[in-house]
């Protein structure tokens, strides 16, 4: 056990922090998985039942992602000012909100404006929540469980669209998102309540590797337990602050493609009866789960990586984009289509690990770590939102999803390009304590 003499406080053992990672994980494995990584089988449904097209009721998500962008700076400011605790407890209890109007929605607008209301607090449970506490919480290992953390999130895609495929088969789309609300409701409140705290200190205790990252230091415990970071005024004017924006952004606008996978077997098998192609190896739900389990152990896989070299981390991320897509494009009818969902699932991995990461690597994991992560999120959010309008455009235009992939092959390797470019520069901002 570590001990600080100056702030009478002490690191114990992993067993007394894992209360965090408990909570981290049910968060985001039931309701934000819940809302967010299950939506591609609701719009089928939805969209054939209201009578509209795909795209007008996947605009919801847009919306959402939209509203994610918007807040996402405010809520860095609410992560430091108000109890993480409340802000989580509220996002659920509006969540389970949400999705009860969804059961009883009528129209598209309805879809649209709980949409933009549920990304207040979709931003606090899936984008900040687990980045920020284990920011304050660990010191050591934290891209790994930022990775097993965001994990459940693509854990229980994989688990919820499986069973929310069969109860959209059996008691309707409208009822199964009842379900969702009532788990969420019973499970992810009390777990909150219990486990999560704003800081280690509040239970008398120094964040977890704190001893490894003072002898790592050569001694320097201030700059361990307080460390520094860029002046938020120097840093989101830089060059390299432009960088990191754009690699979120074009990360988070390129995974959304996921979403429309079952729409994607849909038009193979499409073309399969119009004589053009063979039929899919695979349904789009199965496709889409298989996706969000590679998503879950990217994120593990991720998180080790970023630990040692974010730059590394960088270039796995985009080779597995590739490969990935080439797979799903180019092998539709054969078992490189779900071998290519599990790779692809990887790529995904980056907007939860990756890019908070990144941001931590250049800019510090100080007291301002969670304003540039606001900041920087409102376009990693905006990415996921222009997503959502353009990739159904481009499905359903003459190229169809011949345009979608394409798009993203080239995609993908900007983000390569720029990813490397902005992790070339970590070093080169001053930071303060």
């Amino acid at each position: 056990m570590t001990e600080s003499v100056k702030t009478n406080l002490a690191e114990k053992g992993f067993g007394s922090y894992f209360p965090i990672i408990l909570a981290l994980c049910v968060v985001l494995g039931l309701p934000s998985a819940m809302l967010i990584n299950t939506a591609s089988i609701f719009y089928p449904v939805i969209s054939e039942d209201f009578g509209v097209a795909t795209a007008a009721v996947s605009a919801w998500m847009s919306l959402c992602l939209l509203s994610c962008a918007i807040f996402s700076p405010i809520i860095g400011r609410w992560m430091e000012k108000y109890d993480i605790r409340v802000l989580m407890v509220a996002s659920i209890v509006v969540e389970v909100c949400a999705f009860l109007i969804f059961s009883i929605a009528t129209e598209p607008w309805m879809l649209w404006v709980v949409g933009f209301i549920a990304g207040i607090p979709n931003t606090i449970l899936m984008g900040m929540s687990s980045s920020v506490l284990i920011n304050r919480w660990f010191r050591r290992h934290v891209g790994l469980l930022i990775g097993i953390c965001t994990a459940f999130a693509g854990l229980g895609a994989a688990i919820f669209l499986v069973i929310g495929q069969s109860l959209i088969d059996s008691i309707g789309w409208r009822l199964t998102y009842d379900v969702w609300a009532a788990i969420s409701l019973i499970v992810a409140v009390p777990v909150v309540l219990i486990c999560v705290r704003n800081n280690p200190s509040d239970r008398g205790m120094l964040p977890f590797g704190t001893a490894w990252a003072i002898e790592r230091s050569g001694g320097k415990e201030h700059e361990v337990i307080n460390p520094p970071s860029v002046d938020p005024k120097v840093g989101t004017r830089s060059i390299v602050f432009v960088l990191v924006v754009l690699f979120g952004f074009l990360v988070s606008f390129i995974c959304q493609i996921n979403g429309y996978f079952p729409k994607y077997v849909n038009w193979i098998d499409e073309q399969s009866l119009a004589g053009a192609a063979t039929s899919a190896f695979i349904s789009g739900a199965l496709l889409a789960s298989v996706c969000q389990v590679g998503s879950a152990l990217g994120k593990i896989g991720l998180g080790v990586f970023t630990d040692f070299s974010v730059g590394k981390a960088i270039t796995i991320l985009s080779g597995a984009g590739i490969i990935g897509v080439i797979c799903i494009w180019g092998f539709p009818s054969t078992p490189l289509m779900p071998i290519g969902g599990l790779i692809f699932g990887l790529f995904i991995a980056g907007v939860l690990v990756l890019s908070p990461m990144l941001i931590r690597r250049v800019f510090g994991e100080g007291k301002n770590y969670p304003v540039f992560f606001g900041r920087a999120g409102f376009f990693t959010q905006l990415g996921g939102s222009a997503a959502n309008l353009v990739w159904p455009i481009l499905a359903d235009s003459a190229w169809g999803f011949n345009a979608v992939f394409g798009v993203a092959l080239v995609g993908i390797v900007v983000v390569l390009v720029i990813g490397l470019a902005a992790y070339s520069m970590r070093d080169k901002l001053p930071r303060t304590q």
